[in-house]
């Protein structure tokens, strides 16, 4: 198998795409569940690691990495030289890595396969590969940002899974149950503080009204529900993890970002954003709503289905506060408004209510549907 278009005699790609390479996991591996076979080394929670094994034969995901690394497919990276393998075994399989697309415009590469019978050549093919790209959102209140256009949870068609696990899901909880974020307060979250000048004191929106900080409320709400690390083969614990595990990771899979804690008497707790070097993020109530309407035509299921935003709900029976087990998903009508998924504000919590039938008000343990989206065009590498 070679990455690029090969000229027939020859084995030489005419031109190798930078974005796409390649890795082979032997047939002896799959059948055991290890990378070793391999020259991997089985990645382990804290250890050093990088390739997932697990533990039974004939498994999806075995011998993936565990983490997207920054630099893997650059010059010097890990699969810097990954644009040719050659598999010996039927049941041999390789994983492409495939870097993210920051070109608003598809893009696809040409795999070329070359077929042997005792080292001679029989025929060749190729299979082209393609890649779509992000669409731009221009936000009402200024600024571009930049949606995915698959949901990519709905998508997994991994030819070892029997659809039988936590790989496939339609949808997914604000917070997973009893994952601590399902009953638990979010702290407001300021871009910048000081305790001398008020001028510098540069506050985000309110947990509860979260309508355009979508962007640093997830890095921040990862880290407050200690969801740092996700592994490729892992399913999401929430809404925030789906969209977060977007982002290129350190060699311990993390992507840096860091806070501190403040309590002030007339302030009470809250935190400070010391750095936050991710791209990805769930959107705030109204980044999904401007997405909702630039695409409701694109996307059927923008016509039809709620949407979590990156908003806790607001307290219960109000239009302030925060709702320490509810938050804020949003939905498009034929009429061009929104749902309401306000806390009721006087009028009761069952206001607008999502088991209701109501609106947006939503338990975080509903499964709703999620869009990730980039902050910028930026590149990480």
């Amino acid at each position: 198998m070679i990455l690029g278009e090969v000229p027939e005699g020859t084995e030489t790609a005419v031109s190798v795409p930078e974005w796409i390479r390649m890795e082979r996991i032997a047939a002896e591996d799959m059948a055991n569940g290890t990378v070793t076979h391999s020259g991997f080394t089985a990645y382990t929670s804290g250890g050093s690691g990088t390739h997932l094994a697990t533990g039974t034969p004939w498994t999806a995901g075995n011998g993936k990495r565990a983490f997207f690394t920054l630099g893997l497919l650059k010059a010097g990276g890990a699969l810097a030289n990954g644009t040719k393998v050659t598999v010996g075994d039927s049941r041999d399989r390789v994983y492409f890595y495939i870097d993210e697309n920051l070109e608003l415009r598809d893009r696809s590469a040409v795999v070329t396969l070359i077929y042997k019978e005792n080292g001679r050549e029989v025929k060749r093919r190729t299979v082209e590969i393609g890649q779509t790209h992000l669409l731009p959102v221009v936000m009402r209140d200024g600024g571009t940002i930049y949606m995915e256009q698959y949901e990519e949870y709905l998508d997994h068609y991994d030819p070892l899974d029997e659809y039988a696990t936590e790989q496939i899901y339609t949808g997914l909880p604000w917070a997973e149950k009893n994952s601590g974020l399902d009953n638990q307060e979010i702290e407001p979250l300021y871009e910048k503080w000081s305790d001398i000048w008020v001028w510098d004191q540069i506050p985000y929106e309110e947990p509860g009204q979260v309508f355009n900080d979508g962007w640093p409320y997830t890095a921040f709400i990862i880290f407050r529900a200690n969801q740092e690390v996700m592994t490729l083969n892992d399913k999401p614990l929430s809404a925030f993890q789906y969209c977060h595990n977007r982002n290129k990771r350190n060699s311990d899979g993390i992507v840096t970002a860091s806070y501190v804690r403040h309590n002030k008497i007339l302030r009470g707790t809250f935190y400070e954003e010391l750095s936050n070097e991710s791209k990805w993020f769930l959107p705030g109530i109204r980044q999904m709503e401007d997405a909702l309407t630039q695409y409701y035509t694109t996307f059927r299921e923008f016509q039809s289905d709620y949407y979590w935003s990156a908003s806790a709900g607001e307290r219960e029976n109000g239009s302030s506060g925060q709702s320490r087990v509810r938050a804020r998903a949003t939905m498009v009508l034929p009429d061009g408004n929104y749902v309401n998924s306000g806390g009721g504000d006087g009028r009761g919590e069952d206001t607008y209510a999502y088991e209701l039938g109501r609106g947006g008000y939503a338990l975080r343990t509903e499964s709703l549907r999620i869009r990730a989206f980039r902050v910028d065009l930026d590149r990480v590498d």
